[in-house]
């Protein structure tokens, strides 16, 4: 065998942490000894501690509460934040605009006035319930959902395909993360098809500010014209 493949191969070896007779090698420090196993264990007591007093309440009131949570996306492609792509109809643009609350209002308007409000709040709760960490604080909320959204019987029944619900109703005990996930799909597609132009026409009319008419007296011309008197 040669130098080139030798080295080759112990350099893989070492990679992996295993010695030349593939036994587990410990990890190195800087100074090339090996680290003690409690070398960690006080940077990870510390960011737990973070976590559970810091961060996890947080999250935890920001999802029972339905505020938004915004979620950075690092994987655009070139051209796809041009100005303007926002009012497409799309998945990713509904949803973009179901975990907004100023703009899930107007879609929820926007809904309200084709019949079809029903499908809006029906994303906009699953989309709460997939944040939930545990079985525990998913299954009242699944429970929830699936009867006012999908049992016989509803009180405000989404359109999905029967196949789609029957599936729901096997499941939802389950409590499983991604148990409404398949329906939510198929109703922010809706949504995108039937809703969004209407949605984008209430957000221009919402954020369009009416002109002043050329004759309107200016503020300060409108105080000289009142009748207040003034006292000597």
């Amino acid at each position: 065998m040669s130098d080139y493949s030798t080295n080759k191969i112990k350099s893989s070896l070492a990679a992996a942490g295993l010695d030349k007779n593939g036994n587990k090698t410990s990890p190195r420090d800087a100074t090339g000894g090996a680290i003690n196993a409690d070398f960690f264990k006080q940077t990870q007591k510390e960011v737990l501690n973070t976590l559970n007093m810091d961060v996890w309440p947080r999250y935890k009131e920001a999802v029972l509460e339905k505020k938004s949570l915004k979620l950075e996306h690092f994987s655009r492609k070139d051209g796809d934040d041009k100005e303007g792509d926002d009012k497409k109809p799309s998945k990713a643009n509904v949803l973009a605009a179901i975990r907004d609350p100023r703009k899930l209002e107007h879609l929820r308007k926007a809904a309200q006035k084709r019949g079809m409000r029903e499908g809006v709040d029906f994303i906009a709760e699953t989309e709460a319930y997939k944040m939930l960490f545990t079985e525990q604080d998913r299954k009242p909320r699944a429970v929830a959902i699936y009867n006012t959204y999908v049992a016989p019987g509803a009180d405000m029944p989404v359109n999905i395909p029967d196949t789609m619900a029957r599936k729901i109703e096997r499941k939802y005990m389950d409590a499983e993360a991604n148990v409404f996930e398949e329906a939510t799909q198929e109703l922010l597609q809706v949504t995108a098809s039937n809703i969004f132009q209407d949605y984008v026409t209430e957000m221009d009319s919402a954020g369009r500010v009416e002109p002043i008419p050329e004759n309107a007296p200016t503020k300060k011309a409108a105080a000289q014209s009142g009748g207040c008197c003034v006292l000597m």
